[in-house]
């Protein structure tokens, strides 16, 4: 049952590595999109509302482009820690420096990740755009979501730590 369990937890963690590199190379193209439609309006680019139009400077959405293309490769980077440690699990390779490593890197991409989505949140506040996404409404809840992941992880560094500890006062009994 656990070998079943990681080997589906593997494919699901390769499945969101492909949509992450998917999604930057989309950040990309909308890149190169936003930035050839400004200049055709003298570097504004307009969104509309429906019941609002708001124009705002072309950099503006370059640059939440390219914190959504860091906020894919941080995912992308996650996902391939991940995919590493459930190698090790499989391997049943659990209390050991790498795995700790792993998930120390984890903690470190999940912190960016959080850091630059409220980034976002603050750029699109000061600009005044609202409902920039209809998937990510970027507020506190997805902070919370975020937080939960981080507290998951560190705990997880926790246990791995102590279990190395553990591991290695009873390898010097022996």
């Amino acid at each position: 049952m656990k070998e079943i369990a990681l080997k589906v937890g593997r494919e699901v963690v390769k499945i969101i590595c492909y949509l992450s590199i998917v999604g930057m190379i989309l950040m990309g193209f909308g890149i190169f999109a936003v930035f050839f439609a400004g200049q055709n309006h003298g570097g504004l680019f307009t969104l509309d509302y429906g019941y609002q139009r708001v124009q705002v400077s072309v950099w503006i959405p370059i640059v939440v482009l390219i914190m959504g293309m860091i906020i894919f490769y941080l995912l992308f980077r996650i996902m391939r820690a991940l995919d590493k440690l459930l190698i090790n699990f499989q391997d049943e390779e659990y209390f050991c420096s790498e795995n700790i490593n792993l998930l120390s890197k984890v903690l470190l991409y999940q912190i960016l990740f959080t850091g630059i989505q409220l980034l976002v949140n603050i750029l699109l506040n000061f600009s005044k755009i609202a409902d920039a996404s209809s998937l990510f409404d970027l507020s506190l809840k997805d902070y919370l979501v975020n937080i939960v992941f981080i507290i998951i992880n560190d705990i997880a560094i926790i246990m791995l730590k102590r279990g190395y500890e553990l591991q290695k006062d009873h390898d010097e009994i022996i």
